[in-house]
C-alpha cells in the first residue's frame, strides 16, 4: 500500500513537472536589436494626438517593417533656442511581417547642443501592450535611442533594443 501511494505521489509529481514546463515552453520571448532609419516626425496631422504630433522609421534588425508613433502629447512646450529638454509620452505600434506590436512610449528630447550645431538626441522607453498576428497578447519593453543632425532635423537614425514575448501556438 505504501508502494503505491509513494508511486501516485511520484506520478503526480513528474506530471506537474511536465505540465509547468509545457506552459513555460508556450511562452515565446525575442530580444529586440534594431536599427532605426528614416525617422520622421509631422505635425499638424489628424490622428496625431493632441498636439497633432505623430512619426515614422524604418526598422531593420530583429523586425523589419515601420514604426508608427502617435498621439505624442508633452507635459509643457519648451520655447526654442535656450531649451535643453522635453518630455512627452503616446503611442507606437511596430508593424512586422509577422503582425503588428502595441506601445505606449515616455520619452525626453535633449537639444542641448543642436542649437549650437551638435547633435539632438532622444531616448524613449515603450512598454508593450499587445499586438495583432504572431504578437497578440505580447508584452515586454523596447529602448529607443536616436537621434538628429543639423542642419537638418530629419530624418533621424537611431537603435531600439529590449525584449518582447507573447502567447506560442
Amino acid at each position: 500500500m505504501k508502494r503505491q501511494v509513494g508511486l501516485i505521489i511520484f506520478v503526480l509529481i513528474v506530471g506537474a513537472f511536465f505540465m509547468a514546463e509545457n506552459a513555460l515552453a508556450q511562452i515565446k520571448c525575442k530580444t529586440v536589436e534594431v536599427h532605426m532609419s528614416n525617422y520622421w516626425e509631422f505635425a499638424g496631422l489628424e490622428d496625431c494626438g493632441l498636439l497633432g504630433y505623430c512619426g515614422e522609421g524604418r526598422l531593420i534588425g530583429t523586425f523589419n517593417g515601420q514604426l508608427f508613433v502617435s498621439g505624442l502629447e508633452s507635459d509643457f512646450r519648451y520655447p526654442y533656442g535656450e531649451s535643453h529638454s522635453q518630455v512627452y509620452k503616446g503611442q507606437a505600434t511596430i508593424e512586422t511581417m509577422h503582425g503588428e506590436i502595441f506601445t505606449t512610449t515616455m520619452g525626453v528630447n535633449y537639444w542641448q547642443t543642436f542649437w549650437s550645431g551638435g547633435v539632438a538626441t532622444n531616448s524613449e522607453s515603450q512598454a508593450v501592450t499587445g499586438g495583432t498576428g504572431r504578437y497578440e497578447g505580447a508584452s515586454g519593453y523596447i529602448l529607443m535611442d536616436y537621434e538628429y543632425t543639423p542642419p537638418e532635423w530629419f530624418p533621424a537614425t537611431g537603435q531600439m533594443t529590449g525584449q518582447v514575448c507573447w502567447p506560442g501556438e
